[in-house]
């Protein structure tokens, strides 16, 4: 099965909400299919090193289902604008084309009420992105269009097509290719000065020695992998909450929505000893199951929702990141060529396979079914299989998956054994980038705070009434 890789690097069964995720559903009427978990969109991994720009959804076939017209261009004809920041227009067309751009990134059909609820939170955050890119120029440094058409071309080969075929897809959706640059952007800012910033020897011995013992304390303690929205008011924060319920990619509407000041990077994935969390951050999460979504959490100074991606235990790795010896198979179960008797016949054996509690049955049967069954050590499994491996470890029994790449096809997997290493200290050059990152982002959030303070935002109320209303 092949992967393609998601427009930053979001997300998954295993790492947002497994019922928005993976879950037993029949993929036909008639037939009883319990035995197969249907992998309604394709997961994202948080924790992918890969994702440093955009997470894109896999663009598969998935990405060719008809689109709802009512949430085509032809919907506004008209373009007027909704406010300026500091004489930079952000307009009825930005709002609209941001929008559809979250429902792409997280698999979802566009839903014109949905859409409604999330303008006004669409529009803080254009306004934010706004004053982000006036603030990179504070730093000197610019993102240039051939840094843009890098990274563009950097996507399309990591989800296995071209450029043309990738904006294509993109237009599919009804978002125009300037929203879709602009996204990269405003995400490419924050990487290309800090990556700058490391490359230029900016970090100095005894930061990086700081840093170091910071991470020894960290992997010697039990630790959480949190992402996180943060909004000012409560009320926009129950609504974006009430979307990642619905099966939006937490880590999508973080990157759009939380109101934290980091540049490109806001809501992103971090591990945290529970004493370095806010108290009530903290006694929130102690009652959190891993893959699960908190309920809105106040805090000093404002408003939280957390979700919980991973724990490790002191001086671990996560699960996440181990590895693992499994047996996996992919069979065929409906082709269009298929006979009524072909698809009994391999539900039948599909059937009997679920029931499996031993490797060496799982042989024989794949064996005399001429399925082809392979042991694979996995090293950091991508979400998907992750999912699967965990319901394997925890039956005892194979897991029938849905491919995500095609819906004739199911992926057959069972847990053998786990390898759990002993957590490492990053490296120097993983140790420096961290510091440049840390040390950007206080730059920069002292920056835009100031920026922010002084910007001359005009505000148009009645075309943005005509837009939230």
């Amino acid at each position: 099965m092949k992967f393609k890789c998601l427009f930053c690097l979001f997300l998954c069964t295993f790492y947002a909400n497994a019922q928005t995720r993976i879950k037993p559903n029949a993929v036909g009427n008639a037939l009883d299919e319990s035995f197969v978990y249907n992998a309604q969109k394709s997961p994202k991994s948080m924790m992918d090193k890969g994702r440093d720009a955009i997470s894109f959804l896999k663009l598969g076939d998935k990405n060719k289902h008809k689109q709802n017209t009512s949430g085509s261009r032809a919907e506004t004809s008209e373009a007027f604008t909704l406010e300026t920041v500091n004489g930079d227009p952000i307009t009825n067309i930005d709002v609209i084309d941001a929008t559809k751009l979250i429902f792409f990134l997280c698999g979802m059909e566009y839903d014109k009420d949905t859409a409604k609820m999330m303008a006004p939170a669409v529009i803080e955050s254009l306004e934010d992105d706004r004053l982000r890119t006036q603030c990179a120029k504070l730093f000197g440094m610019r993102v240039t269009d051939k840094d843009i058409e890098k990274e563009v071309l950097r996507l399309a080969s990591m989800n296995n097509t071209s450029v043309p075929e990738l904006e294509k897809r993109v237009l599919s959706y009804g978002i125009s290719l300037k929203t879709f640059r602009r996204n990269i952007k405003s995400r490419l800012v924050f990487q290309l000065i800090s990556q700058y910033l490391a490359d230029n020897d900016r970090v100095t011995s005894a930061e990086l020695e700081t840093a170091k013992k910071e991470r020894q304390a960290l992997v010697a303690s039990k630790r959480y992998l949190i992402s996180e929205i943060f909004r000012y008011d409560r009320s926009s924060l129950e609504k974006i909450r009430t979307l990642a319920l619905k099966g939006f990619d937490f880590q999508t509407l973080a990157e759009n929505f939380s109101q934290t000041i980091k540049v490109g990077k806001r809501g992103a994935p971090k591990w945290y000893k529970i004493t370095t969390l806010e108290p009530e951050v903290a006694a929130r999460l102690k009652s959190m199951k891993t893959g699960t979504i908190s309920d809105i959490i106040k805090t000093k100074r404002g408003y939280k929702v957390i979700c919980l991606i991973d724990t490790a235990e002191s001086g671990k790795v996560a699960s996440s990141e181990a590895t693992y010896k499994v047996l996996k198979a992919t069979v065929v179960y409906r082709s269009n060529l298929f006979t009524k008797k072909d698809i009994e016949k391999i539900e039948g054996t599909l059937n009997a396979i679920s029931q499996i509690e031993t490797a060496g049955n799982l042989k024989k049967i794949c064996l005399v079914n001429d399925i082809k069954l392979e042991e694979e050590t996995m090293s950091r499994p991508h979400p998907y299989y992750m999912e699967m491996i965990i319901k394997s470890k925890e039956s005892g029994k194979p897991v029938i998956a849905q491919s995500m790449d095609d819906p004739n096809n199911l992926n057959i997997v069972m847990y053998l054994n786990e390898n759990i290493q002993i957590a490492q200290i990053p490296d120097e050059k993983t140790l420096k980038e961290y510091v440049s990152e840390k040390k950007m982002d206080e730059a920069f959030t002292r920056n835009f705070k100031n920026l922010k303070r002084m910007a001359h935002i005009q505000k148009q109320i009645d075309n943005i009434r005509r837009v939230t209303q």
